[in-house]
């Protein structure tokens, strides 16, 4: 196995959003937020595929390479999407059926995209194009009474992005063993309990 501690991290964030999904499953709560378990969903899937590449394909350069790359990808797509999901339904756009049949034509579009261009530019900018949306449905849902749920997403909403900031910059616990990559695999985790806690409460209290 190559990027052993990027590899664990990443399959460690697979189980944790697995269970995340499990959890708003088994409490009634995905039914009444879609996207919180599209995101865990596409979290989960493009953990596992990453860890993957990371840990089995990162020196290949052959088609099942390509493939799973492209699944890692793929599903940071869908993590997006879910965020994207959850900022429309806190703005008011109650057609969701309508907003799941757009929302998978654009991730049609993008996956032939993420196909065409591998560069994790890709991936980046559909993140960031759904992280805008969620926050400005969290900011909406602010101004409500009870916003609790608004603030827990927005707080793991801004401790991914400062791990993402800090991953850009190399920063590492310990290299080579545990690099940026699986240093900020760890530093999501935090991130992934806070934005639990908030999806649960925004679909426990809708309004």
């Amino acid at each position: 196995m190559r990027e052993i501690a990027t590899t664990l991290t990443d399959y460690l964030l697979t189980v944790l959003c697995t269970l995340c999904v499990w959890r708003l499953v088994t409490t009634g709560a995905a039914t009444r937020l879609r996207g919180a378990v599209v995101f865990f969903t596409g979290f989960a899937a493009a953990s596992f595929f990453g860890g993957t590449w990371h840990g089995f394909f990162s020196a290949g350069q052959g088609l099942a390479q390509q493939v799973i790359w492209w699944l890692s990808m793929l599903f940071a797509g869908v993590t997006a999407a879910g965020l994207a999901l959850t900022g429309l339904k806190l703005l008011g756009m109650s057609r969701e059926r309508l907003l799941l049949i757009v929302i998978g034509v654009l991730l049609g579009v993008y996956a032939v995209f993420a196909w065409r261009d591998p560069r994790f530019l890709v991936p980046l900018v559909a993140s960031l194009a759904g992280t805008t949306l969620c926050i400005a449905g969290l900011v909406q849902r602010l101004r409500q009474p009870d916003n609790r749920g608004a603030k827990l997403l927005l707080a793991a909403l801004g401790v991914s992005i400062l791990a993402a900031v800090a991953q850009q910059q190399g920063v590492a616990l310990h290299t080579p063993h545990f690099d940026h990559n699986a240093t900020y695999h760890v530093a999501l985790i935090p991130a992934l309990g806070l934005a639990y806690a908030g999806f649960r409460h925004l679909a426990i209290h809708p309004q």
